[in-house]
């Protein structure tokens, strides 16, 4: 879990189409791994399946979870693929970037660039249960909250999150655990982030329904308030379809009326943004990813190096660098898109969205073309 209140997690939710591949190694090792497609605007041909890594600095019953972005190109292969967020460690993302580029996809006339991906690597034997070492930081963590002591837990989480080796039902308690650390210290902006991953790696047996209706609220709760209505809407759909969901709907009856008038009625938008490096390592491409709600936006109050933005879309991307001008339009015609900021880690600034004119868009459609760069 990414520790500096940056990196957005793209969370669907519903409708993962799953492929589950169990292999078993000669040292006789099981090990799960499962593609869950979150969003593919490209119809796929050939799939390649990740591999458990073997790494030997990796600890003992370590899990990985990985999410990519990547474009399609017009004769069907992949290209560019970034990894939007991650848990367990460079290892995991390597084997997940290395399959996912060998995938092949029906060729088109254009490239597709909006496609999305989440990896779960599972060991067969040892996923879905705490080992007394995880329940020894735990406990910590909860006495150190119980007591209000914010930054002895803040120390705790980091030193836990830096020992490493849990699996995916450890990440994700661990995950919870930061989301209410970072309530305690009034972090939003991490807080939200936690409760996203929490709720992309959280199976039914670290979340259990009534758990998992509260994530889904607070955020729907969170991301209404930062006006970030895509997310906020889509997490709201999710707690609609949670078992149970009535009373918890009614208790946010004045953040859908607020959700419902920014989607209809909103004029500009500001969201805060921080650009990280995913999975909280020294190596890997910093971002912050964004679905925006409207299709004109510019990067303002920027603190630190911003170095290019990219704006992956259904039918369509734009790549340009961040003092190539201070506004962009995106055309209706290119679909839903997610927008991502690359730059130092750290690095921090004001995505501000406003419709987008007619004649912006024209331009868009003709001169965007020419500031797309290859990497």
């Amino acid at each position: 879990m990414n520790s500096k209140t940056r990196n957005q997690s793209k969370f669907s939710a519903c409708g993962l189409a799953t492929v589950l591949l169990t292999a078993s190694l000669a040292v006789a090792k099981s090990y799960d791994i499962a593609v869950d497609t979150l969003s593919l605007a490209a119809d796929v041909v050939d799939k390649t399946m990740p591999a458990f890594p073997e790494d030997e600095d990796m600890r003992k019953g370590q899990e990985g979870w990985v999410q990519l972005n990547f474009v399609v190109a017009p004769d069907g292969s992949v290209v560019d693929p970034i990894v939007v967020d991650s848990v367990g460690g460079e290892a995991f993302e390597q084997s997940a970037v290395d399959a996912v580029s060998d995938w092949t996809f029906e060729p088109s006339d254009e490239e597709v660039a909006n496609n999305s991906v989440a990896i779960r690597f599972e060991r067969s034997n040892d996923s879905g249960k705490a080992s007394r070492n995880f329940m020894r930081w735990y406990k910590m963590i909860l006495t150190d909250l119980a007591s209000d002591k914010v930054e002895d837990a803040r120390a705790n989480l980091e030193r836990a999150k830096a020992f490493g080796g849990w699996n995916l039902y450890e990440s994700s308690i661990l995950a919870i655990v930061e989301g209410r650390v970072a309530d305690g210290e009034g972090n939003d902006n991490l807080r939200r982030e936690a409760l996203r991953q929490a709720l992309n790696i959280g199976d039914s047996n670290a979340l259990n329904a009534k758990t998992k209706r509260e994530l889904l609220a607070s955020l729907v709760r969170i991301e209404t308030e930062q006006q970030r209505f895509v997310d906020a809407g889509e997490a709201l759909d999710a707690l609609r379809d949670t078992k149970g969901h009535a009373s918890v709907i009614e208790s946010l009856e004045e953040e859908i009326r607020a959700l419902e008038a920014g989607i209809a009625e909103a004029t500009e938008i500001t969201v805060p943004g921080v650009v990280s490096t995913p999975c909280d390592r020294e190596s890997g491409q910093a971002l912050w990813a964004h679905k925006p709600s409207l299709r004109h936006f510019a990067i303002e109050n920027i603190d630190g190096d911003i170095e290019r933005v990219e704006a992956r879309c259904d039918s369509g991307r734009l790549v340009a660098p961040i003092d190539s001008q201070e506004a962009w339009s995106i055309p209706e015609a290119w679909g839903d898109c997610e927008v991502f900021v690359f730059g130092e880690d750290g690095a921090s600034f004001a995505f501000v969205e406003s419709p987008a004119i007619k004649e912006d868009n024209e331009l868009a459609e003709g001169a965007l073309a020419s500031s797309i760069v290859q990497d």
